[in-house]
């Protein structure tokens, strides 16, 4: 019986790092010290992430030593993951099939992303693959801000499938179709387990959603709107507080929050060919938004249970009560990266950067090398014959397969020279399928968008501007309910695709006088509406003008979804 292997695993959230020093063998799995940092969740970009994950880990480390090999979580947010079936080949050409689905799926050129995969099933007809990738300039440079604190990275694990391996540790007796939510605060992981495999699907709503929302509500710094949240989250408002902003968000974020869940179990079940989803389970600091287990029981018709990943977990002496209490929500996923080496666990996707990858291969050797080195010194100092003569041999040698590199080398210019040729000709193709698929996709929007005016009643839209990331608006529509000049405006900022809509709502009762509150209620109910569009990923305030008499401007914008392109 093999002895209990330490594991330190570093576990590099959007809001927060996390070190968890771990003992897993062959009983199992004990947590003998947890330590975790938050880092905020409001960064601008990766490398500021990076930088905060950096110092977290810094302080981290200046309460316990971290030394010695690592395990890295990297976050949901920061990768692509597909599931793709393929026709059955031999084990011999899968690698080669996979690399060549890779280029189809992944919209990076292979040699700017980290990328692994692993067969969950395989029927002799085709085999099914999940494809897992990051950027490797992220990754690369995260593991660099980490070695640079003496540690050396080992393992590079997606957040996604730690949960995994962690769910399957903690609920073995699970065999039918289960769904663990785990919800950060950048963005959430759909765990779909049954017998037949696995599924996971990571959608980019979560904590922060929540929060923006009341930012964008109130006027406010998304920093002072997640301080409200988290006032109206825990009872500690005063009579200041705008607790009714916030309900408006949490009520907008279950609505979301379950058309996502209903979507996601629709492609597990279409992609799995499994039977209904039986239990839910929730985890996830963003999961403890009030009323929410509540609304999704109450919209799936499915019992919630709290995910506990501890429950087969032995804990140590020096982790208290309290501490365990604070990170139940938040330890998950390094349960799982524990649980990698020891038997049963489901997946081993490792995203270490191949620079990395190859000092560790070296160090591994590094023993044998220097037993190698050892014997050529003993043989140096023996009498060497021929010497001279062994020279000149090995000298032609090296000349030889110099001139025998030279067509090599220019034939290997010819390929990379095609394949960036290639890559440019399946971007050109990739945006035609966009198009072809974003014309269809008008149609069904348009007629979405009329319903839910015709809900309303007495209200019209008078402009309507497409905004791409890096193209001049595309005015849709030429009359009726849609028509209006258009302005030429700038694209948006953060890359987003947008559409920018301004309209007017009637108000009959008064015609003569300002806007009534009653007519602000029918205006943000039809926001709401809006917002619960499969095409419309948010809904985001412009202005909302009163001053005219019987009518209610409304400026918006929808950040469309990109799951369904227009």
């Amino acid at each position: 019986m093999s002895s209990p292997k330490k594991v330190l695993v570093l576990d590099c959230a959007a809001n927060h790092v996390a070190a968890g020093f771990f003992t897993s063998g062959p009983r199992g799995i004990t947590l003998n010290e947890v330590e975790v940092e938050t880092i905020g969740s409001d960064h601008a970009n990766e490398q500021e992430w990076i930088n905060a994950v950096h110092l977290g880990l810094r302080a981290i480390s200046k309460r316990k030593k971290l030394s010695g090999p690592v395990h890295i979580i990297a976050p949901g947010h920061l990768q692509l993951m597909k599931f793709l079936k393929i026709p059955h080949v031999g084990k011999s050409k899968q690698e080669q099939i996979v690399k060549f689905e890779a280029q189809q799926n992944i919209p990076y050129p292979l040699n700017e992303v980290v990328w692994d995969y692993e067969v969950i099933l395989d029927d002799g007809a085709e085999f099914e693959v999940a494809l897992v990738a990051i950027k490797i300039e992220i990754v690369q440079e995260l593991c660099d801000k980490i070695q640079s604190m003496g540690l050396q990275v080992e393992i590079v694990e997606p957040s996604s499938m730690s949960e995994l391996n962690a769910f399957t540790y903690s609920y073995p007796e699970v065999d039918e179709g289960a769904l663990l939510v785990n919800i950060g605060s950048k963005s959430s992981n759909f765990l779909f387990v049954d017998k037949h495999g696995f599924f996971v699907r990571n959608v980019a709503l979560a904590g922060n959603t929540l929060t923006q929302a009341v930012a964008d509500d109130l006027k406010i710094p998304f920093a002072q709107a997640e301080e409200v949240k988290l006032a109206v989250f825990s009872g500690q408002e005063t009579d200041e507080t705008p607790v009714a902003a916030v309900q408006r968000a949490t009520e907008s974020f279950h609505r979301r929050l379950n058309m996502e869940v209903t979507r996601s179990i629709v492609n597990f079940r279409r992609q799995t060919g499994s039977d209904a989803v039986t239990s839910i389970y929730l985890t996830g600091a963003g999961a403890l938004a009030p009323g929410l287990a509540e609304s999704l029981s109450e919209k799936q018709k499915i019992a919630i249970d709290w995910y506990d990943s501890l429950r087969n977990v032995e804990i140590g002496r020096k982790v208290p009560q309290e501490k365990l209490d604070l990170i139940r929500f938040q330890i998950s996923e390094m349960v799982g990266a524990a649980q990698r080496s020891r038997p049963g666990s489901k997946a081993h996707f490792n995203l270490l950067p191949p620079a990395l990858a190859k000092q560790l291969a070296f160090k591994k050797k590094k023993t044998y090398l220097l037993a190698s080195m050892a014997v050529l010194v003993v043989a140096a100092a023996l009498p060497i014959i021929n010497f001279e003569h062994t020279a000149a041999v090995y000298a032609e040698q090296a000349s030889s397969l110099e001139d025998e590199l030279v067509p090599l080398r220019r034939l290997d210019s010819q390929i990379q020279q095609n394949q960036r040729r290639v890559g440019e000709i399946r971007e050109r193709i990739d945006r035609l399928h966009r198009l072809v698929e974003a014309r269809g996709s008008w149609v069904e929007f348009l007629n979405d968008l009329q319903g839910r005016l015709i809900e309303i009643e007495d209200v019209w839209l008078d402009r309507m501007v497409l905004v791409r990331s890096g193209a001049q608006p595309q005015p849709t529509g030429g009359g009726g309910i849609l028509g209006g000049a258009q302005q030429q405006q700038q694209p948006a900022g953060d890359g987003t695709p947008r559409l920018q809509v301004s309209g007017r709502l009637l108000d009959r009762e008064n015609p003569l006088s300002r806007v009534s509150a009653q007519s602000q209620d029918r205006v943000n109910r039809l926001l709401d509406l809006f917002s619960e569009s499969e095409f419309v990923s948010e809904v985001r305030i412009e202005s909302l003008i009163t001053s005219e008499p019987g009518v209610l401007r409304f400026n918006v914008s929808f950040v469309l979804n990109t799951d369904k392109p227009l």
